[in-house]
């Protein structure tokens, strides 16, 4: 059973993203912000994070973060997917950023599963 990590700040989606993806036969752990997923990450391993907790400020750049720095050392090798309803964010390279796949929301249901399966499997394109 693959284990993912949500980090999503909205309790609502974070609730629908819980069930969706339990019900899918995934171990999931679900946080609303990176300190408490680089305590989760401490605690437990994991497959792969899917994150909507980027703060992004003019001009929606480098993303120069100390806390998106300190969460990626603490994820290690694990993937890291920004999933973001900030359309600016696919402007960006997300290999030269450290992820994995830069995916925006809304999302259909079965692209984001596709995307989270095609991921675990190293088959994912940057945007499903």
């Amino acid at each position: 059973m693959s284990r993912l990590l949500i980090i999503e700040d909205d309790p609502p989606l974070r609730d629908v993203l819980e069930q969706l993806l339990s019900s899918e036969g995934y171990a999931i752990t679900v946080v609303p912000d990176h300190t408490s997923g680089v305590a989760a990450l401490d605690d437990e391993p994991f497959d792969l994070v899917i994150t909507d907790s980027i703060k992004f400020t003019p001009p929606y750049g480098a993303l120069e973060s100390k806390e998106l720095h300190a969460f990626q050392r603490a994820a290690g090798a694990v993937p890291i997917v920004l999933f973001t309803g900030f359309v600016e964010a696919q402007s960006l390279d997300a290999d030269a950023l450290g992820f994995a796949a830069i995916w925006q929301k809304p999302l259909d249901l079965d692209v984001l599963l596709d995307g989270i399966q095609g991921l675990l499997k190293g088959t994912c394109p940057v945007t499903p």
